[in-house]
């Protein structure tokens, strides 16, 4: 997390990076053991847990996706797809079928916007493509 302020029985920091592992707390350039801070207070407006939004799988999907149908093909998919699963995960969450933090396949929402693509999303983008 980026912490605004961290307080320590013996120092303060401002406006640092703060990461806490298993076996170590990283405050900076400064490395500690977590069982030997007896006192820590951190100030944060807000807190990054990293996770993969696109598999190695999808993005090779969409490459092959690029390779047969072409580059606006590419980029049809990666909107319609953000936008059906979007709308299928957030209906979903409001149904109390899925959590916030659950992981939503992204491949089927891929393979629905190249098919979307192939039956007539070439006609939608043809206004704003270069002529052939």
């Amino acid at each position: 997390m980026q912490a605004l302020r961290v307080e320590l029985i013996d120092r303060c920091y401002a406006n640092i990076p703060v990461r806490l592992t298993a076996d170590r707390l990283t405050i900076g350039g400064d490395t500690f053991e977590p069982e030997k801070v007896l006192c820590l207070e951190t100030v944060a407006d807000g807190i990054v847990f990293p996770r993969e939004v696109m598999g190695p799988a999808d993005v090779t999907f969409m490459a092959a996706i690029g390779a047969f149908l072409g580059w606006p093909a590419v980029f049809f998919c990666l909107a319609i797809s953000s936008l059906l699963g979007s709308i299928v995960g957030g209906t979903a969450i409001v149904f109390r079928k899925r959590d916030w933090s659950s992981r939503i396949p992204y491949g089927p929402y891929i393979a629905v916007g190249a098919v979307i693509w192939i039956f007539g999303g070439y006609q939608w983008l043809r206004p704003l493509l270069p002529p052939r």
